[in-house]
């Protein structure tokens, strides 16, 4: 599993995303790939009631290595 924190204001985590890379599966061809995988958002209560996140949409990037980008994932809306 691959975690990995955002953070927002003066350094404060405010989630952490959990991605499970042992339930990866694809399908679809050459033409139209798919490729799916189970992600957990875990967000945390800001300490201090003033300040409030909202979260609208989903987006990602798929690298093959470092520099090496091989797609765009579909944004997903979240509202």
């Amino acid at each position: 599993m691959s975690r990995k924190h955002f953070s927002g204001g003066i350094s404060r985590t405010i989630a952490e995303l959990d991605i499970d890379v042992s339930r990866l599966s694809g399908n679809g061809g050459a033409d139209y790939p798919h490729l799916f995988w189970q992600l957990e958002l875990a967000l945390q209560s800001p300490k201090t009631p003033l300040i409030d996140y909202a979260l609208r949409s989903v987006a990602a990037q798929i690298y093959f290595a470092a520099g090496q980008k091989i797609a765009d994932a579909r944004p997903t809306s979240l509202v």
